[in-house]
């Protein structure tokens, strides 16, 4: 699937978050944001997405709207810094929900991933720690077999770990920054 994003805006009531910003990813093709806390760059994956409407401009994936034609959804797997799934619900159900909901869910490969994180079945989503929703919505968004994949911070986990890049190219700065890895294109 191929992105192509044209003379976006996105305004918050009088705060425009982005301004005119236009971009195009190649079918296959991998694509990064990478800035400050701040910069928009959830806000633009959001936009992608169809979760927000964009005040000016468009986003088109494969030639067609994402916010008028819910079919594009439907082949795209979404993996955002928090997991917002429904509290009460199991890790099971989930599983369920999913393999009802996408054409394209994969019985194999959703037993390939589960048997790596071996995720707790009967444990409601509500009491999983952030890192096992986030390998809850890793295989559910690669069960699907997406035809896009569009990841937001995936690897954040808020601990120490995460990889340290300095302020200044002399690296005179010991503040970490988190970078983003935010999109991958990749061939139906």
């Amino acid at each position: 699937m191929n992105i192509v994003v044209d003379k976006l805006t996105k305004t918050f009531r009088e705060h425009t978050v982005l301004e005119n910003i236009s971009l195009e990813v190649p079918q296959g093709g991998i694509f990064g944001l990478v800035g400050p806390n701040g910069a928009g760059k959830t806000t633009l994956i959001k936009i992608i997405m169809g979760i927000l409407l964009p005040t000016r401009g468009w986003v088109l994936i494969d030639g067609r709207s994402v916010h008028q034609d819910p079919k594009v959804k439907s082949r795209i797997g979404y993996l955002s810094d928090y997991q917002n799934y429904y509290p009460n619900f199991k890790v099971g159900d989930m599983f369920r929900l999913y393999r009802k909901s996408y054409e394209t869910w994969s019985p194999e490969r959703f037993k390939e991933l589960y048997q790596v994180f071996n995720l707790p079945e009967n444990a409601k989503v509500k009491n999983l720690s952030k890192g096992m929703r986030t390998q809850l919505a890793i295989i559910l968004n690669l069960a699907v077999r997406p035809a896009l994949l569009v990841l937001d911070e995936p690897t954040w986990t808020g601990s120490s770990a995460a990889p340290a890049v300095p302020d200044h190219p002399d690296g005179r700065s010991g503040r970490k920054r988190h970078h983003r890895f935010y999109l991958h294109a990749q061939p139906a």
